[in-house]
């Protein structure tokens, strides 16, 4: 017994382990306004905006900070970028279908020999003058040129066929043949039908139709 005791006194004793330090306290985060953090926002889009970004990277700016900006002074602000890009946006697509038909004409032009497409020449050619207007005005006395030298071939080739179609189509009344005349009239070529010599001759087959109409010797007794 007495030499457990004097074992139990000599064994060495275990250390306690010291304490955990006490962590420090992180410090504070200052917390951003909501006007401040639409202002951040805002400005992100504005810079963006002052850049030569595409009008569709400008959209998703405006967009992107819209909630930050929304029911704040910077929402209006934010509306006027996205009006002027939206702008920008239909300009470059006008510029771009101007373009086109300009090149839809000129191709046409260069291989309508016989006129076939006349019409649709002379549509594209107004909506050109239209956009050119908007967003090109320097282009409409190019697109009236190219467009006036071909509408004057196109009234010179209708000339010889209205000349001797009309000729005929009078000698015709004269005789009380209206329904000749009106059938010489006829014979115009279609494709010359947007010219005005060809306006000339449906006047002239009003005219050969009140004289049919009107003529004692075509009505019944």
């Amino acid at each position: 017994m007495i030499l457990l005791a004097i074992l139990l006194i000599a064994a060495p004793r275990a250390k306690p382990e010291p304490p955990a330090p006490t962590p420090s306290p992180l410090p504070a985060i200052p917390s951003v306004s909501r006007e401040e953090a639409a202002r951040q926002a805002f400005s992100t889009a504005s810079k963006l905006a002052s850049t030569p970004a595409s009008p569709d990277d400008i959209l998703r700016a405006v967009e992107a900070a819209r909630p930050a900006c929304r029911g704040t002074p910077w929402e209006s602000q934010l509306d006027e970028i996205k009006v002027k890009a939206l702008k920008q946006k239909e300009d470059s697509t006008a510029e771009e279908d101007l373009s086109r038909i300009l090149r839809e004409i000129k191709d046409t032009i260069a291989q309508d020999s016989d006129y076939a497409h006349y019409e649709s020449v002379m549509t594209k050619a107004r909506q050109a003058r239209g956009l050119a207007a908007r967003v090109a005005p320097n282009t409409v006395p190019e697109i009236q040129r190219t467009v006036a030298a071909y509408s004057e071939r196109y009234e010179k080739m209708a000339e010889p066929f209205y000349a001797g179609i009309v000729e005929e189509a009078n000698g015709l009344t004269v005789e009380r043949r209206y329904d000749d005349a009106i059938k010489k009239i006829e014979t115009f070529p279609k494709p010359l039908r947007q010219s005005q010599a060809w306006k000339n001759l449906e006047g002239l087959k009003r005219q050969i139709e009140l004289r049919r109409k009107d003529d004692p010797s075509r009505k019944k007794p």
